[in-house]
């Protein structure tokens, strides 16, 4: 990585910068370290995935609260405590002003690093995710485990607990009903899904970029703690890029002492960079477009207009229907190509059932 980025400078892509070479230095040594560890903690998860599996068949023939079952819990937890587990490496949190770099360094170390278990993410596009694959989760059929325990009490004369619902009908109020069955699956503990997502997550990748780690949300920031704790604790390395200091994240927030821990965690498993620098690349750029058009006039409704047409780049305009989080659906107006489009206020703002959104790639006509 650092000689790519010698060579962007040399090239005048990039302007000599002190702090973004100290970064380059930090990230290089990650994307280095990060394939034999991706390596290593493979070889740890196949190997524990093997006594796991032994461990299940063994105790499934023997009865609980023996002598046979004890010494063979102990045998298999003596097995996976002599598993050599990786040494993982801190991943980094970046922050600084905006323009700084952070961004396009990260992108630079995440398209070097020869992984392929690895996900760039916006923390915003991630949150929808994850609160996706918890929604799923509660839709799945109960774990086995869970359906022999019911089956259990009921062969004992002890009906499945009843879940009242006041819109079901008589028949779906019984505890061996299907509706039941539902309500119950759906009422398993939310931490769980959490827990459950946050393996999911890290099995599939073992780098997560974020950019733009920033924290606004109650929801999310209420189980950051337990879903990055259980993803760092399970192997994943995170890097990030933040316009704020990790100390201020959320502050102030509503029930920020549920948020707090998670700072802990942050630190743990992370290094802090800051940028320390208060200059903003973006405008240094040669013609460099004023991002602004205030107040509402006719010449800035017509300099807006240039924008997007420039933008455009002759490219038709029509309305389009973007697919959004949880099924629903955004209608876009004035749509050109598959990643230009624009809004008034009104139509984003108004007076209307929001809408959970994120950058996606507009669909062209030919796509479903």
């Amino acid at each position: 990585m650092q000689r790519i980025y010698q060579g962007a400078v040399a090239a005048k892509r990039l302007r000599p910068d002190a702090a973004q070479a100290a970064l380059v230095q930090r990230l290089d040594a990650l994307a280095v370290r990060l394939p034999a560890y991706d390596g290593e903690l493979r070889v740890y998860r196949k190997q524990r995935n093997e006594i796991e599996e032994e461990r299940r068949t063994a105790l499934r023939g023997l009865e609980k609260e023996t002598e046979a079952f004890t010494a063979a819990e102990l045998r298999f937890e003596e097995e996976l405590k002599s598993l050599r587990r990786p040494r993982k490496p801190k991943g980094l949190y970046i922050h600084g002003g905006v323009g700084t770099g952070k961004t396009a360094l990260m992108d630079m170390f995440y398209d070097n690093t020869p992984l392929e278990a690895k996900r760039r993410v916006h923390l915003h596009d991630f949150f929808l995710d994850v609160h996706q694959r918890i929604h799923a989760w509660k839709q799945r059929p109960l774990p086995v485990d869970e359906e022999d325990e019911v089956a259990v009490d009921e062969s004992e004369g002890a009906p499945p607990p009843r879940v009242f619902h006041p819109a079901l009908a008589a028949e779906d109020q019984r505890p061996d009903s299907p509706a039941q069955r539902i309500l119950r699956r759906q009422r398993r503990p939310e931490s769980d899904g959490i827990a459950a997502v946050a393996r999911e997550l890290a099995a599939a990748h073992t780098l997560l970029a974020f950019d733009e780690f920033v924290v606004t949300d109650v929801v999310d920031a209420l189980i950051m703690r337990q879903l990055f704790e259980a993803m760092l604790r399970a192997g994943m390395v995170v890097v990030a890029t933040s316009n704020t200091n990790p100390e201020d994240l959320y502050k102030g927030g509503l029930n920020y002492p549920y948020f707090a821990p998670f700072l802990d965690v942050l630190r743990r498993h992370t290094a802090t960079f800051d940028m320390q620098s208060d200059c903003d690349y973006r405008l240094l750029s040669a013609g460099a477009q004023a991002r602004y058009l205030t107040p509402i006039t006719s010449e800035t409704r017509e300099a807006a207009d240039e924008a997007f047409a420039a933008l455009a780049d002759g490219a038709a305009v029509a309305a389009r229907d973007l697919k959004v989080a949880f099924g629903r659906t955004l209608r876009v107006k004035h749509a050109s190509g598959r990643r230009v489009c624009r809004f008034d206020f009104e139509e984003l703002c108004g007076d209307r059932e929001p809408v959970m959104y994120h950058t996606t790639p507009i669909p062209s006509p030919s796509q479903p």
